[in-house]
């Protein structure tokens, strides 16, 4: 974003983590839809502990619920090196590597609650 000039501001929800769910009995709060409706862009990071919250519970409780709701289909995988972190790729240093590995597109199975359909009243699937 400061490459490009693009300014940023990030607002932290403190749900849709097992914690959250351990200590609630859900992965959200009832309202999580409205108080996420007003933001131009989500950014999620991983979801699960399956030492604590079963992954199927973690999953549908938010990620899921996320994509569908917002229709979002895309899963974009940044791919970085970070500084005195072992990594397979020698001799390379901080900035040598900052890509994404491609763009996954998920608008069907578990990813879509409409039975096959990506939009609701159109033709689309």
């Amino acid at each position: 974003a400061e490459r490009y000039s693009l300014a940023l501001e990030f607002v932290r929800f403190d749900w849709a983590h097992c914690d959250y769910y351990l200590q609630t009995g859900a992965m959200m709060p009832a309202d999580w839809r409205a108080q996420l409706e007003g933001f131009d862009a989500l950014y999620f990071g991983a979801v699960g502990w399956p030492a604590k919250v079963p992954d199927h519970v973690s999953l549908w409780g938010s990620l899921l619920k996320f994509r569908r709701e917002f229709d979002q289909y895309v899963n974009l995988r940044p791919v970085r090196l970070f500084e005195g972190v072992p990594c397979p790729l020698a001799n390379r240093k901080p900035g040598d590597i900052d890509f994404f590995v491609g763009a996954r597109v998920t608008p069907r199975g578990k990813y879509t609650s409409l039975g096959g359909r990506i939009v609701r009243g159109h033709g689309a699937r």
